[in-house]
């Protein structure tokens, strides 16, 4: 076959295209390379201890982890750091990964800059052997040895100036590594033939086979090898020779063929049935051509074998597509790169604000429930409570006038009367419970919270069963269930932060003991009136005291619990919540900006692709 001028014009100009292209990918590499550091970098710099992370930490800040000694709520969240760590080495080895990868492949391309690369792709004894014997005038002797070739018997020959590759039949590909050298050679090829025959029938798991090496997208041209031995018997031969569309290629039989070719495609290799280009050729009428023992019809076979039609079919493509081939040969790889690159990143941030999202959640739904324990406990349960402890003193007013108003030590018994109420063990008990109503609801928010979390991260790894395993912010959040120490910290803190001074016991006993001294100066100088209207005034004024003390205390633990417990608490859980959700944000701006950085590499590859189709 004469190689049209197009065709060798076409060669010379991808010869000169990849050449550019090679340096461009080069250079997007670089781009790509740079920009991950500078990620891993921020990423470093954002978990780095410093003064200023412990507050970061809590909105208490140096001085809560001083007050806990370091204890089991900054432990915890140290859990979470190692989450945003575990995330940046992920970052670390994906793109170690990929570059390298990348690195090799354009390496390898480099070396055949100047060359334009076919490569036939089959089950064994589909006929691949019988082409290369007939373009290269072999003499035959690999014809039907494809069972027993294995991976390292890859093929090149050259035709038309082209590199055709020819790989052994799915059959020999055994294991990953097999797998990994074919995609290796189609990453390198411009255009796939992919091969397969009439006999026996058209299989699925051919087009199975080929999904698992086809993901590059690369171009491929369909050959359709009928299986038609005319060496069986001369009548089959005569027949051949005679009529080959009525003897081989029939109508509809072809027909059949090329359905069943196009819904495969379809369905195993993701291509339009429409772009499904099918070429049917007699691969053996073509070798038979070639053999001096046939030399009187050599002609007729060759025609009949319609072998130049797949010749020119490729040869055109060549000088209409070439130049496109080379580009994305060249480019893909890079593109590719960058894509994995873009996909790996948008999982990781749509992961993340996920949590995000649900972090916020729960900051809202903690606020309220603690704001609600707060009314509750300002409102009713501290009055409640004061109320009850006064309760008796009140009640015992009247008997103690009656006992004690002529009593010279009216006030001693009066002091010995309040002591009687243990006020500060009763107070304690009061802000004991009030403790343990923070507790609970901090208690119950992380047995909810680490539930939750759970579920939804069992949820994500459902919705992406394929996907690798990301970094487990599940982990990160299990800090919040019960007995982790992160959300019931404040238990500890408040023991020391405010208890020992909720109240002053001693100082209200003395109002109680300056009212009772007034109450005997008045006895005093008032002996001459009747002794019921001085108990009456008297058990008056000592009501008013006890309301007072009551009144106090009440206000003493109000101011406390608004002032010093609840804060503990509150600010405390609230706080590392709203901490973590920051953290979390930065990293997600970070990891959006280096999506947005990888969409420009794409798009700057995208248009020099576009522009050399254009030019």
């Amino acid at each position: 076959m004469d190689v049209p001028t197009d065709h060798r014009e076409a060669l010379a100009d991808c010869r000169r295209v990849a050449r550019k292209e090679h340096q461009a990918s080069l250079r997007a590499l670089q781009d790509l390379r740079g920009s991950v550091r500078a990620l891993n970098d921020k990423l470093e710099a954002l978990l780095e201890p410093s003064n200023a992370r412990t507050e970061k930490w809590s909105q208490l800040g140096a001085k809560l982890k001083q007050r806990l000694s370091g204890g089991s709520a900054f432990g915890e969240l140290g859990r979470v750091e190692h989450e945003l760590r575990e995330l940046n080495v992920s970052l670390r080895t994906m793109t170690r990964e990929i570059i390298e990868d990348t690195e090799r492949s354009i390496q390898r391309k480099g070396k055949r800059l100047k060359q334009y690369t076919v490569t036939l792709f089959g089950r064994t004894m589909t006929g691949k052997s019988t082409i290369r014997e007939f373009i290269t005038d072999g003499d035959g002797s690999t014809i039907g040895e494809g069972a027993q070739r294995t991976t390292q018997s890859i093929r090149e020959y050259t035709w038309a100036g082209l590199r055709i590759v020819d790989t052994p039949g799915f059959g020999a590909f055994n294991g990953e590594e097999d797998a990994k050298l074919a995609r290796t050679v189609i990453d390198e090829s411009d255009l796939l033939l992919f091969l397969m025959a009439t006999v026996p029938a058209i299989q699925r798991p051919s087009f199975e086979e080929m999904s698992r090496l086809y993901k590059q997208e690369k171009p491929i041209l369909f050959v359709l090898n009928v299986m038609h031995d005319l060496e069986k018997s001369d009548l089959l031969l005569d027949e051949f020779l005679e009529a080959p569309e009525k003897a081989v290629f029939d109508t509809e039989k072809m027909q059949g063929h090329t359905d069943r070719i196009g819904n495969l495609a379809s369905e195993h290799l993701g291509i339009d049935p429409k772009d499904v280009k099918i070429c049917p050729i007699h691969a053996q009428a073509a070798f038979l051509s070639t053999r001096s023992e046939h030399e009187a019809y050599s002609d007729a076979l060759l025609q009949g074998s319609r072998i130049h039609g797949l010749l020119n079919m490729v040869s055109e493509d060549v000088s209409k597509n070439g130049v496109q081939r080379r580009v994305q040969t060249i480019t893909g790889g890079t593109m590719h790169a960058v894509a994995h690159m873009k996909e790996w990143l948008v999982e990781e941030t749509t992961e993340l604000n996920e949590y995000v999202t649900y972090l916020q959640e729960k900051i809202d739904t903690l606020e309220n429930r603690l704001e609600r324990e707060k009314k509750e406990a300002l409102q009713t349960r501290i009055p409640d409570a004061v109320s009850r402890i006064f309760e008796p003193l009140q009640k015992r007013i009247s008997s103690f006038v009656d006992d004690n108003i002529q009593r010279d030590d009216v006030g001693e018994k009066w002091k010995t009367e309040i002591e009687s109420l243990q006020l500060p063990a009763r107070i304690e008990t009061v802000q004991e419970d009030l403790e343990a109503r923070l507790q609970e609801v901090l208690r119950t928010f992380g047995e909810e919270m680490a539930v939750e979390a759970e579920v939804m991260d069992t949820e994500i790894e459902s919705s992406n069963p394929s996907r690798r395993d990301p970094v487990n912010w599940k982990r990160g959040l299990g800090w919040t269930s019960a007995g982790s120490g992160a959300l019931s910290a404040g238990a500890y803190l408040a023991a020391q932060y405010g208890a020992a001074n909720i109240w002053n016991p001693v100082g209200h006993v003395l109002i109680g003991v300056a009212a009772v001294a007034g109450l005997a100066g008045y006895f005093m100088t008032s002996k001459n009136e009747k002794l019921q209207e001085v108990k009456k005034k008297a058990a008056q004024q000592l009501r008013k005291s006890v309301s007072e003390m009551e009144a106090s205390v009440r206000d003493d633990l109000q101011g406390q619990y608004e002032t010093d417990l609840y804060p503990a608490y509150a600010d405390h859980a609230v706080g590392m919540l709203r901490a973590l959700r920051k953290t979390l944000l930065e990293v997600q701006s970070l990891l959006r900006q280096e999506i947005q950085h990888t969409e420009s590499v794409r798009a700057r590859l995208d248009s020099r692709l576009r522009n050399t189709i254009e030019s």
